[in-house]
């Protein structure tokens, strides 16, 4: 039987979506980066609930500069694993680049091609909100063109992730400038009302650019613009297969655009402001 997190009473719930890294840090707060490729341009959408019914929607473009989701009051003082989650909803659904089916011996993150799009959040408990429909195989690849060699198959993993936030005191959110300090948005929460916010850095959108550079695989690859393994060894995904055999047909761009979770990394270069 499944604990559901997606139906617990919060103070907002945030849905994390498309290419980006994430990673709990020493203060164990969150902290995530999207990442930078022609199809994607990050977005925060707001839903304001007023008694489980939608009574606002606000589209914050990104601003190209890092934010941080400061939460007031929190009943959680750091970001976890939701404790309760369980069956689709566990945290282990979500990739971890740095785990045993992947990198594990960790990656180097170069977080200054990160700057202006970074996101911390400073209170929650993470879940797999949603999970992939198809069915995934692992490849490794070193050309870009090539469409890389059967590694296993993968099985389901997470397509959105999920962010119980909750605050006592109807204390609320702000979204503010991590290099400034300066309150973009203010959300209070008093007694009724709630927030859906979604991060939104996929290339699915209506509004998402055209097409970018040409190779085989998925955006997947993007990724390694950004970390670089110790071995040297390079990972795609691709739908999963029944036939044999190593050279897999190039899905094509935008093919899977899965956030990823960095088990060993402890930073991506945030600043967080004083708070």
């Amino acid at each position: 039987m499944n604990s559901d997190p997606t139906n617990e009473p919060v103070t907002a719930r945030v849905i994390l979506r498309g290419l980006m890294l994430m990673c709990i840090n020493d203060n164990q707060r969150l902290e995530l980066g999207m990442i930078r490729c022609p199809r994607h341009t990050p977005l925060i959408t707001i839903n304001t609930l007023n008694s489980g019914a939608n009574q606002n929607e606000q589209i914050i473009p990104w601003p190209d500069y890092d934010l941080v989701f400061k939460v007031n009051n929190p009943d959680d003082n750091e970001v976890i694993p939701h404790p309760e989650a369980s069956g689709d909803f566990q945290f282990s659904k979500i990739i971890d680049l740095e785990g045993p089916d992947f990198h594990r011996d960790g990656v180097a993150v170069n977080t200054a091609a990160l700057d202006g799009r970074r996101l911390g959040v400073s209170s929650g408990r993470v879940y797999s909100y949603k999970l992939k429909e198809q069915l995934l195989d692992l490849l490794t690849w070193t050309d870009i063109t090539a469409p890389g060699v059967l590694k296993r198959n993968l099985g389901t993993i997470t397509e959105d992730v999920g962010v119980n936030i909750s605050c006592h005191d109807d204390s609320g959110i702000e979204i503010i400038n991590a290099v400034t300090g300066e309150t973009l948005t203010s959300l209070p929460s008093p007694q009724g009302t709630s927030y859906v916010i979604t991060v939104d850095n996929d290339c699915s959108r209506e509004d998402a650019p055209g097409p970018g550079r040409d190779f085989a695989g998925t955006d997947f690859r993007f990724y390694y613009d950004v970390v670089t393994s110790r071995s040297g060894e390079k990972f795609d995904l691709a739908v999963h297969r029944t036939d044999s055999g190593d050279a897999l047909p190039p899905l094509g761009a935008p093919g899977v655009c899965e956030l990823i979770f960095l088990s060993q990394t402890k930073s991506l270069g945030l600043r967080w402001p004083r708070f």
